[in-house]
Protein backbone atom coordinates (compact mmCIF):
# COMPACT_ATOMS: atom_id res chain seq x y z
CA UNK A 1 0.00 0.00 0.00
CA UNK A 2 2.88 2.66 0.77
CA UNK A 3 4.39 1.78 -2.45
CA UNK A 4 1.10 2.37 -4.47
CA UNK A 5 0.86 5.99 -2.22
CA UNK A 6 4.42 6.36 -3.20
CA UNK A 7 3.95 6.40 -7.02
CA UNK A 8 0.99 8.02 -6.68
CA UNK A 9 2.40 10.62 -5.54
CA UNK A 10 5.59 10.91 -7.31
CA UNK A 11 3.46 10.37 -10.30
CA UNK A 12 1.01 13.35 -9.76
CA UNK A 13 4.05 15.53 -8.94
CA UNK A 14 6.58 14.84 -11.92
CA UNK A 15 4.31 13.78 -14.53
CA UNK A 16 2.28 16.55 -16.38
CA UNK A 17 -1.61 14.68 -17.39
CA UNK A 18 -3.64 17.35 -18.61
CA UNK A 19 -2.46 21.17 -19.15
CA UNK A 20 -5.32 22.98 -18.36
CA UNK A 21 -3.77 25.98 -18.76
CA UNK A 22 -2.86 25.25 -22.32
CA UNK A 23 -6.06 25.17 -23.37
CA UNK A 24 -7.66 28.25 -21.70
CA UNK A 25 -10.58 28.78 -19.20
CA UNK A 26 -13.44 26.34 -19.73
CA UNK A 27 -16.87 27.90 -21.36
CA UNK A 28 -19.25 26.23 -20.38
CA UNK A 29 -21.67 27.41 -23.01
CA UNK A 30 -19.09 26.87 -25.47
CA UNK A 31 -20.16 23.56 -28.37
CA UNK A 32 -18.56 20.82 -26.59
CA UNK A 33 -15.99 18.16 -27.53
CA UNK A 34 -17.45 15.32 -29.66
CA UNK A 35 -16.38 12.87 -26.72
CA UNK A 36 -19.66 11.10 -25.13
CA UNK A 37 -19.16 9.90 -21.89
CA UNK A 38 -19.97 6.35 -20.28
CA UNK A 39 -23.77 5.49 -20.16
CA UNK A 40 -23.80 5.86 -16.89
CA UNK A 41 -22.39 8.91 -16.27
CA UNK A 42 -24.76 10.29 -19.26
CA UNK A 43 -27.41 12.06 -16.54
CA UNK A 44 -24.30 14.30 -15.12
CA UNK A 45 -22.81 15.13 -18.14
CA UNK A 46 -25.97 16.45 -19.77
CA UNK A 47 -27.02 18.29 -16.68
CA UNK A 48 -23.42 19.45 -16.84
CA UNK A 49 -24.25 20.76 -20.64
CA UNK A 50 -27.57 22.19 -19.84
CA UNK A 51 -27.16 24.28 -16.98
CA UNK A 52 -26.82 27.56 -18.45
CA UNK A 53 -23.20 29.02 -17.93
CA UNK A 54 -23.37 31.42 -15.23
CA UNK A 55 -20.65 32.87 -12.83
CA UNK A 56 -21.81 33.09 -9.07
CA UNK A 57 -19.12 35.71 -7.22
CA UNK A 58 -19.12 34.93 -3.46
CA UNK A 59 -16.90 36.51 -1.44
CA UNK A 60 -14.30 37.08 -4.27
CA UNK A 61 -14.68 33.58 -5.01
CA UNK A 62 -16.30 32.51 -8.74
CA UNK A 63 -19.12 29.38 -8.39
CA UNK A 64 -20.06 27.51 -11.71
CA UNK A 65 -23.22 26.15 -11.21
CA UNK A 66 -22.20 23.63 -14.21
CA UNK A 67 -19.76 22.19 -11.52
CA UNK A 68 -22.40 21.74 -8.33
CA UNK A 69 -25.61 21.43 -10.44
CA UNK A 70 -25.16 17.93 -11.60
CA UNK A 71 -24.04 16.26 -8.50
CA UNK A 72 -26.66 18.59 -6.54
CA UNK A 73 -29.41 16.69 -8.65
CA UNK A 74 -28.19 13.26 -8.28
CA UNK A 75 -27.91 13.55 -4.37
CA UNK A 76 -31.46 15.07 -4.06
CA UNK A 77 -32.48 12.40 -6.19
CA UNK A 78 -30.58 9.53 -3.96
CA UNK A 79 -32.25 11.43 -1.36
CA UNK A 80 -35.79 11.25 -2.19
CA UNK A 81 -35.62 8.02 -3.27
CA UNK A 82 -34.82 6.87 0.23
CA UNK A 83 -36.78 9.43 2.57
CA UNK A 84 -39.95 8.96 0.23
CA UNK A 85 -41.25 5.71 1.64
CA UNK A 86 -41.38 7.25 5.25
CA UNK A 87 -42.56 10.49 3.58
CA UNK A 88 -45.55 8.50 1.79
CA UNK A 89 -46.23 6.62 5.35
CA UNK A 90 -46.61 9.90 6.93
CA UNK A 91 -48.73 11.91 4.35
CA UNK A 92 -51.31 8.73 3.98
CA UNK A 93 -50.84 7.76 7.89
CA UNK A 94 -50.91 4.30 6.55
CA UNK A 95 -48.46 2.34 8.63
CA UNK A 96 -49.22 -1.33 8.27
CA UNK A 97 -47.04 -3.55 5.97
CA UNK A 98 -47.19 -4.28 2.26
CA UNK A 99 -45.95 -6.89 0.97
CA UNK A 100 -47.91 -6.80 -2.46
CA UNK A 101 -47.35 -4.27 -5.09
CA UNK A 102 -49.94 -1.71 -6.06
CA UNK A 103 -51.20 -1.89 -9.76
CA UNK A 104 -50.14 2.05 -11.40
CA UNK A 105 -54.14 2.93 -11.55
CA UNK A 106 -54.43 2.09 -7.70
CA UNK A 107 -51.59 4.84 -6.61
CA UNK A 108 -52.34 7.29 -9.53
CA UNK A 109 -49.94 10.31 -7.51
CA UNK A 110 -47.07 7.65 -7.20
CA UNK A 111 -46.90 6.32 -10.75
CA UNK A 112 -46.92 9.98 -12.20
CA UNK A 113 -44.47 10.95 -9.91
CA UNK A 114 -42.39 8.03 -11.41
CA UNK A 115 -43.09 8.66 -15.16
CA UNK A 116 -42.15 12.70 -14.15
CA UNK A 117 -38.27 11.57 -12.81
CA UNK A 118 -37.75 9.19 -15.65
CA UNK A 119 -38.96 11.56 -18.16
CA UNK A 120 -36.77 14.54 -16.35
CA UNK A 121 -33.56 11.75 -16.40
CA UNK A 122 -34.24 11.12 -20.20
CA UNK A 123 -33.80 14.57 -20.73
CA UNK A 124 -30.88 14.91 -19.00
CA UNK A 125 -29.71 12.53 -20.80
CA UNK A 126 -30.34 13.94 -24.19
CA UNK A 127 -28.02 16.53 -23.37
CA UNK A 128 -25.58 14.05 -23.57
CA UNK A 129 -26.46 12.66 -26.77
CA UNK A 130 -26.42 16.08 -28.64
CA UNK A 131 -23.09 17.08 -29.82
CA UNK A 132 -21.65 19.72 -32.29
CA UNK A 133 -20.36 19.01 -35.55
CA UNK A 134 -16.75 19.13 -35.26
CA UNK A 135 -14.66 21.07 -37.79
CA UNK A 136 -13.00 18.91 -40.88
CA UNK A 137 -9.57 17.80 -39.85
CA UNK A 138 -7.24 17.50 -42.91
CA UNK A 139 -3.46 16.02 -42.52
CA UNK A 140 -0.26 16.88 -44.45
CA UNK A 141 0.79 14.10 -46.89
CA UNK A 142 3.74 12.64 -44.34
CA UNK A 143 1.22 12.61 -41.53
CA UNK A 144 -1.61 9.62 -41.49
CA UNK A 145 -5.12 10.49 -41.26
CA UNK A 146 -6.25 10.96 -37.91
CA UNK A 147 -8.05 8.08 -36.46
CA UNK A 148 -12.30 8.59 -36.79
CA UNK A 149 -13.82 8.99 -33.62
CA UNK A 150 -17.02 6.92 -33.21
CA UNK A 151 -20.09 9.31 -33.83
CA UNK A 152 -22.53 10.70 -31.17
CA UNK A 153 -25.97 9.97 -31.43
CA UNK A 154 -27.28 13.31 -32.78
CA UNK A 155 -24.61 15.57 -34.30
CA UNK A 156 -25.93 18.88 -35.24
CA UNK A 157 -24.12 21.94 -36.47
CA UNK A 158 -21.71 24.10 -34.39
CA UNK A 159 -24.13 27.34 -35.05
CA UNK A 160 -27.56 25.31 -34.28
CA UNK A 161 -25.87 23.62 -31.07
CA UNK A 162 -27.30 26.54 -28.95
CA UNK A 163 -31.02 26.08 -30.26
CA UNK A 164 -30.69 22.50 -28.95
CA UNK A 165 -29.69 22.92 -26.07
CA UNK A 166 -32.01 25.59 -25.12
CA UNK A 167 -34.96 23.36 -26.52
CA UNK A 168 -33.34 20.85 -23.84
CA UNK A 169 -33.63 23.41 -21.22
CA UNK A 170 -37.07 24.03 -21.29
CA UNK A 171 -37.73 20.41 -22.11
CA UNK A 172 -36.26 19.36 -19.14
CA UNK A 173 -38.18 21.76 -16.73
CA UNK A 174 -42.04 21.33 -18.85
CA UNK A 175 -41.69 17.65 -20.14
CA UNK A 176 -41.61 16.23 -16.37
CA UNK A 177 -44.84 18.56 -15.69
CA UNK A 178 -46.52 17.42 -18.91
CA UNK A 179 -45.60 13.78 -17.94
CA UNK A 180 -47.22 13.93 -14.55
CA UNK A 181 -50.15 15.16 -15.36
CA UNK A 182 -50.85 12.95 -18.71
CA UNK A 183 -49.85 9.85 -16.41
CA UNK A 184 -51.81 11.01 -13.38
CA UNK A 185 -55.00 11.37 -15.67
CA UNK A 186 -54.25 7.88 -17.41
CA UNK A 187 -54.22 6.52 -13.98
CA UNK A 188 -57.42 7.65 -12.91
CA UNK A 189 -59.26 7.08 -15.82
CA UNK A 190 -58.18 3.74 -15.89
CA UNK A 191 -58.85 3.36 -11.97
CA UNK A 192 -62.43 4.57 -13.06
CA UNK A 193 -63.07 2.05 -15.22
CA UNK A 194 -61.74 -0.80 -13.49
Amino acid sequence: ALFTIAAIALLATLVRVNPVWEHGAYRQGAAPPSAQPFWYYGVLDGAQRLTPPWEITVGGYVLQPGLWIPPLILAAFFAVLFLYPFIERRRTGDVRHHHLLDRPAQAPGRTALGVAVITFFVVLWAGTWVSAAPPAMHASGALPPPAQAPAPLLTVPADAYPAVVLGLRIAVVVLPVLAYVVARAVCARRARST
